[in-house]
């Protein structure tokens, strides 16, 4: 109760969020721009003229976060469905989207770094 206006203020409920549902988001973000920047590197070395150890390099990054980003964005799909299921906001099948786009966007990044890495170093 408020004294000043003698009026019952409404309480607020508060928000459940996961932490391991912020975790993986936040997580995914990052590494969905550090393969981005990563692959943008690649692309700019290849017309600036980097050293080839610097181009496999750039290319071993590339698959190692696409890997790590692909099994982060599926276990965030599981998460956002559970999440659903949980508290029933439909928030989370904007997430479950969104992880589901960054796996699809990621899995042909992977295949280039290793196909080019691949083929860099001979047969």
């Amino acid at each position: 109760m408020d004294y000043k206006t003698r009026k019952k203020t409404a309480k607020k409920k508060p928000r459940k969020n996961f932490f391991l549902f912020k975790l993986i988001w936040r997580t995914t973000l990052f590494l969905s721009f550090y393969l981005a920047a990563m692959f943008f590197f690649y692309i700019c070395g290849n017309f600036q003229v980097f050293m080839d150890s610097t181009q496999r390099f750039i290319l071993l990054l590339c698959a190692l976060t696409s890997i790590a980003l692909l099994i982060l964005s599926l276990s965030g799909a599981a998460i956002s469905v559970f999440h659903f299921i949980y508290s029933r906001k439909k928030r989370a099948w904007f997430f479950f989207t969104v992880y589901i786009l960054i796996a699809i966007f990621t899995v042909p990044i992977f295949i280039i770094s290793r196909t080019v890495s691949i083929l860099s170093t001979g047969i």
